[in-house]
């Protein structure tokens, strides 16, 4: 039988074999991975099953990727049909004796009849039980590579070997940086700039943004290439992107790490990771309360304040007085986080010291320190209740005021652009006494803690709950617009500056 023959016969049991079980995306990686080795002239998807009828294609690809098999004893030019089934008999074989692949007789018959199904799970198996498998068996020296390499950038894998399972190879390289960064450390020319790299990348955009600098800095080398940038983005098989990153490490594997690139390097977004970074501790400083309440005697108080704890309600206090819970208020902004952290810390014991005075005033002893951790915040706004303390429950008012004394992280609105502030109510020490409460609610810019927004509760006309976790603060010069992290934080936000504009502007008798 000529070659011409065999290439135009179809039988009817190749025109009834089912739909092809192998995904288009796997059909694309494994033609780039066998057009990369260049052991055929460039083959399309449509080719590779006719190319199997002969053996000789699939002989070559196992000769490349299994260097224990003997291709001498094969038909490269077969003539008949006997020689191109003695050449897929010869593959089968391999196949099934060494790799462990099943139906090796029923296959044989569907591969010389041009089964595309057969020719494409035949070729499935081969790249990932001869040929992703032999990489497997380097046992860890791929990323034992990659990790030393990443770590000049201070850059850590989550993966300890190639052994399956590695579920979290993926994820460690969906976004680009690892990768980016092992061109960078390896690469003379073109030289790759990391301040066009998003270290952190926060959206799909800057993802997207990497993996394109990714793929066009690596068409400049000779690593073969297994995916396009889309196809790179849909692929979630650790199998195929373990064996692109073979290429990567056979392509630097020799090159010594260059020592003048021990440095510090230059991302896109370090400006906006250390702000974050400075945000995280600052939340972290402003959360730090007791966790167990703090037992006071009478006595102990009294020698804490200086004063009788019992004045009269008309005596003015000053509750910078107390030197134990008093804290610097100079006129310059602190510019460090030590100096913030320091400001908060004090700043959180005199504001709790003065709730403490009021619920002695009240009870004519003081039982605890309150804690945040012990207060309840009320979970309906009908529970309110806006009268003087004495006329409510004392946990109930004391938790709106130490959860509206706790500063936080929040967004306003200046000149129609929302920067991040720590928003905080202060008393008004000048104001402030035990017939009349007065506070100020103060914005400072978190990058330099300038004062952005200064504001007398008493000034206050009224607070309204937008959308978005916003808030809109009234007052007799315009508005203030706030914009919380949740929608749980506005609310409070909204029930307690309520509450304490309505209190500040009315005295209350004890």
């Amino acid at each position: 039988m000529s070659l011409r023959s065999l290439s135009t016969q179809r039988t009817s049991s190749s025109r009834s074999l089912p739909s092809i079980s192998v995904s288009q995306s796997t059909q694309k990686i494994i033609l780039k991975w066998i057009n990369n080795l260049n052991i055929w002239k460039q083959l399309a998807i449509s080719d590779l099953p006719e190319r199997f009828r002969t053996g000789v294609l699939p002989l070559k690809l196992l000769e490349r990727i299994d260097p224990e098999f003997d291709i001498s004893r094969c038909f490269l030019e077969p003539r008949s049909k006997d020689q191109c089934l003695t050449n897929i008999k010869s593959l089968v074989k391999r196949l099934v004796g060494n790799f462990g692949m099943r139906n090796g007789q029923e296959i044989v018959s569907q591969l010389y009849q041009g089964s595309p199904e057969a020719a494409w799970t035949t070729l499935e198996f081969m790249i990932r039980s001869v040929m992703i498998g032999e990489v497997k068996s380097f046992n860890g020296v791929i990323m034992n590579w990659l990790e030393s390499s990443l770590q000049v950038y201070n850059k850590n894998l989550l993966v300890e070997s190639i052994e399956e399972p590695y579920t979290t190879l993926v994820k460690d390289f969906a976004n680009g940086v690892n990768l980016i960064c092992i061109l960078h450390l390896f690469m003379d020319e073109p030289k790759l700039a990391l301040a066009n790299v998003y270290s952190i990348p926060e959206n799909k955009m800057e993802v997207d943004h990497n993996l394109s600098y990714f793929f066009q800095s690596v068409a400049r080398t000779k690593i073969p290439l297994l995916f396009s940038l889309e196809e790179f983005k849909e692929n979630n098989d650790p199998d195929f992107l373990l064996l692109q990153l073979f290429y990567i490490f056979l392509e630097f594997k020799d090159i010594p790490i260059n020592n003048d690139r021990r440095r510090p390097f230059v991302f896109k977004d370090d400006k906006r990771i250390s702000q974050k970074r400075i945000e995280e501790s600052i939340e972290n400083a402003l959360t730090v309360l007791s966790t167990k309440p703090e037992t006071h005697s009478e006595s102990d108080s009294s020698k804490a304040s200086g004063h009788d704890s019992h004045q009269g309600e008309g005596s003015s206090f000053g509750v910078g007085d107390f030197q134990e819970y008093s804290f610097s208020n100079e006129s310059e902004s602190p510019t460090t986080l030590d100096a913030m952290e320091k400001q908060v810390i004090q700043q959180e014991r005199k504001l709790m010291y003065i709730a403490d005075l009021r619920k002695k005033k009240e009870t004519k002893r003081l039982i605890y320190a309150p804690s945040l951790q012990q207060l309840q915040i009320p979970g309906k706004e009908n529970e309110m209740v806006f009268n003087s303390p004495s006329q409510k429950c004392l946990s109930h008012a004391e938790s709106l005021i130490c959860f509206l004394l706790t500063p936080r992280i929040v967004k306003v609105n200046v000149n129609n652009g929302w920067i991040r502030v720590l928003l905080n109510i202060i008393p008004n020490e000048n104001l402030f006494s035990a017939v009349k409460e007065n506070y100020l609610l103060e914005c400072r810019e978190l990058s330099n803690m300038n004062l952005a927004i200064s504001l007398d509760i008493n000034d206050t006309d009224g607070i309204s709950k937008g959308k978005n976790n916003e808030l809109v603060i009234h007052h007799n010069r315009g508005k203030i617009r706030i914009q919380c992290k949740t929608d749980d934080e506005a609310d409070l936000y909204h029930q307690g500056l309520t509450f304490l504009v309505h209190k500040t502007k009315n005295s209350f008798t004890i």
